[in-house]
């Protein structure tokens, strides 16, 4: 799986091609959380409120 940052908040997937749809909801879950400790971080708050 490789997910790259673009301008304005997306998020780009490259996932294997041979995904089952409990696998798209395994990727999306653990981003969600990922998204959600990184944002915990005061340093990142306040880098994207600049």
């Amino acid at each position: 799986l490789v997910i790259r940052a673009f301008n304005s908040g997306i998020l780009g997937f490259a996932p294997p091609l041979c995904c089952t749809d409990d696998d798209i909801d395994g990727i999306l879950e653990r981003t969600r959380v990922t998204l959600n400790q990184t944002l915990e971080d005061q340093d990142v708050r306040s880098a994207m409120k600049g």
